[in-house]
């Protein structure tokens, strides 16, 4: 198996410019939508992200035996997309995509009409969706488990809605933020929609341009990207870090890594360009965080904490056990292997309460998770060199990892 060997000089200040790939989730709505839409129109800056690529391919293809592969956004939103699409498709994926659950949204689409079965195990993948017109005027849908069921469902919506569709959320919901996404983006489509406490309502309608300036859509820089360079200033001696194009009134609830990195003492000024984010003095010893609404950074922050020396609790980690990995399990094995001791997780938690960072004897095991491996990846900054696993793992959603730590001082070698 492949490996890189990452070192990073001693002491030395980081200072660089960054520009980051477009919005993976942002990048994936757009195009289910523009593939719902009658009207056409141009997405600018479209994420590069293995994900995305995927995605776009499928959305395209004539086949009818699809593979979403390692993605778990591709599947889910091609669940609900190829539901209401003329013809019969079967879709499956890797290994470990086919121990990801998604039998909430393939039991609610079916209530709404639609042809789905299970190929093989009750709830998970490889599926057969017979497309189909689909009706109903409302449906009560898991929120704790993943908030792109709720995504796949809402971006169909209107194609079947009769005056109003609604969806009753059970249970806590998680990523919340990411719901308000893609409720953002419809509305800029011209679909009218509202989030009353656990009732979000979908009215009739079709996809539209008529919002959009020059009849495109630029997509935003990837903020959940730029968590890995918030942690590389956190970790630096000093850090001066310019990341072009991200924006404080956002559309993705990631840009909560400015609040969040404040607390590690790492400042975040918004410019006319971006953001330019400096590093000063942490006098934080510990850090209590739910992460219910930004799963997607708890392994950076997590993995921040430890190279810090810093104790850490970390809640709302349910959705992290169905990602490309068990990623709770993955953090706990992998920061074992430096020296930090975890409180085995329980509640969805994980508790980081001793230790300090120190050069692992083998290689950090990426687990075949991007984030696992740029966030171990940024721990150079504090051991100086670091072996990760199935590196090239970070296609899946910033291709030019590797190539923007180059240009920032790393050494980067594969073997």
């Amino acid at each position: 198996m492949e490996k890189a060997t990452i070192k990073y000089p001693n002491g030395k200040p980081l200072k660089t410019t960054i520009v980051l790939p477009g919005s993976k989730s942002l990048s994936n709505r757009l195009l289910i939508i523009k593939a719902l839409s009658e009207e056409k129109f141009e997405i600018k800056n479209l994420s590069h992200a293995k994900d995305t690529l995927r995605l776009l391919e499928l959305l395209d293809s004539k086949e009818t035996n699809l593979s979403a592969e390692d993605s778990g956004t591709v599947m889910r939103f091609l669940t609900a997309y190829y539901s209401v699409i003329d013809g019969t498709r079967i879709i499956t994926g890797t290994e470990r995509m086919l121990q990801r659950p998604i039998g909430p949204l393939v039991e609610g689409l079916n209530k709404l009409g639609a042809d789905i079965d299970f190929v093989s195990k009750n709830g998970f993948p490889p599926l057969r969706i017979k497309g189909k017109k689909l009706n109903g005027s409302s449906i009560k849908l898991d929120a704790g488990i993943s908030s792109q069921f709720i995504t796949a469902l809402l971006l169909i919506a209107p194609t079947f809605a009769e005056q109003v569709f609604t969806v009753e959320l059970e249970n806590e919901i998680v990523s919340r933020p990411y719901i308000n996404m893609t409720l953002s983006l419809m509305r800029q489509f011209g679909i009218s929609a509202d989030w009353n406490s656990n009732y979000i309502e979908v009215f009739k309608g079709k996809y539209s341009t008529r919002n959009l300036i020059n009849n495109s859509f630029e997509v935003e820089p990837d903020w959940s990207s730029a968590s890995f360079w918030y942690m590389a200033a956190s970790l630096a001696s000093e850090a001066e870090i310019t990341i072009l194009g991200l924006k404080q009134n956002s559309l993705q609830g990631d840009k909560i890594l400015a609040e969040v990195y404040a607390m590690f003492g790492v400042v975040t000024e918004f410019t006319e360009e971006g953001i330019i984010i400096r590093k000063h003095e942490n006098t934080l010893e510990e850090i209590a965080l739910d992460c219910s609404d930004f799963p997607d950074l708890a392994i950076p922050i997590a993995v921040n904490t430890a190279a810090l020396g810093m104790k850490g609790i970390f809640n709302g980690l349910k959705t992290l056990k169905i990602k490309e990995t068990d990623r709770i399990a993955a953090l706990e094995n992998e920061l074992l292997k430096s020296g930090i001791k975890l409180q085995p997780n329980k509640n969805n938690s994980l508790m980081i309460y001793e230790g300090e960072l120190n050069k692992p004897t083998e290689a950090y095991n990426s687990y075949n998770d991007h984030r696992m491996a740029m966030a171990f990846a940024m721990t150079a900054i504090k051991n100086q060199e670091v072996e990760i696993s199935n590196p090239n793992v970070v296609a899946k959603s910033y291709p030019g990892f590797y190539e923007d730590l180059i240009r920032s001082g790393f050494n980067v070698q594969f073997s």
